[in-house]
C-alpha cells in the first residue's frame, strides 16, 4: 500500500468500520480516479464520439461531430488526433497519464492486430484497415492505443457479471447493420459459431428498409 500510495495510484478514503467484535477500524483505500484517464473515440451513424474519462468512471470531457458519409479515411483520423489531443490540451493532462486510448467501429475489427477488417459505417474505406499501427505513427506521445468492436463495447457489461459466468448469451447490436456475439461462459466467440456466423455484420441497405426488416 505504500508503494502505490507513492506513485499516487491509490488514495486513502478514510475509516472503515470495526467487526462486530470491536477492534482497530481498518483504513479503507481506493483507486486514485484522477491518476490516469481514458478516452475514447467512437464512430456511429450520424456522430463521432470522443470521451475522456477517469478512473472513477466519470466523464470528464467530451466532443461531440457530425458524421458525414462522405468522410475519408484520412478525415476520420485527423478527427481522432485532433479529438484526442483537444480533449488533452483542453483538460491539462499529461499524455502519460492516459492509461488507454480506444477506438470502436461498427463491423469487423481485429482487437488483436488492430485491423478494422470490415466497417458498416463506412464501407468506402475499403478493408482491412490497420488503424492501431496508422494512429501509433500519429499519436507516439500515447502508450496504449486499442481498437475495438463496438458489440464488444456494449457487452462489458454483462462479463463484468459474476452471475454470467457459466451462462451462454447472444448479444444483438443494431446501428447501421446487425452485429451478433456469443458470450460463451464469459468469452467472446467471433467465429466457431455458426448462429452468429450468418447474421454479424449485415450491413442494412435503408433504400430498401422495409424488405431488409
Amino acid at each position: 500500500l505504500d508503494f502505490f500510495a507513492g506513485k499516487e495510484l491509490i488514495v486513502s478514503c478514510g475509516k472503515g468500520s470495526s467487526t462486530d467484535s470491536g477492534g482497530k477500524r481498518p483504513e479503507i483505500f481506493a483507486i486514485n480516479p484522477t491518476i490516469c484517464f481514458l478516452c475514447s473515440f467512437q464512430i456511429y451513424n450520424l456522430v463521432i464520439c470522443t470521451a475522456l474519462f477517469d478512473f472513477s468512471g466519470r466523464c470528464i470531457d467530451q466532443c461531440v461531430i457530425p458524421h458525414e458519409e462522405s468522410y475519408t479515411l484520412e478525415d476520420y483520423v485527423n478527427m481522432i488526433v485532433k479529438g484526442i489531443r483537444t480533449l488533452i490540451s483542453r483538460n491539462q493532462i499529461s499524455p502519460q497519464n492516459i492509461h488507454e486510448f480506444l477506438v470502436g467501429n461498427n463491423g469487423l475489427v481485429d482487437p488483436k492486430e488492430g485491423i478494422i477488417k470490415k466497417t458498416t459505417t463506412s464501407p468506402h474505406w475499403g478493408e482491412n484497415i490497420p488503424l492501431k499501427k496508422i494512429l501509433e505513427g500519429r499519436l507516439k506521445e500515447l502508450s496504449n492505443i486499442r481498437i475495438e468492436n463496438l458489440i464488444a463495447l456494449v457487452s462489458a457489461h454483462v462479463l463484468a457479471n459474476p452471475q454470467m459466468a457459466s451462462s451462454r448469451i447472444i448479444v444483438l447490436y443494431w446501428g447501421a447493420g446487425i452485429s451478433m456475439r456469443m458470450i460463451d461462459r464469459g468469452h467472446f466467440s467471433y467465429t466457431d459459431s455458426p448462429i452468429c456466423g450468418e447474421i454479424e455484420n449485415t450491413v442494412i441497405d435503408f433504400s430498401n428498409y422495409k424488405g431488409q426488416h
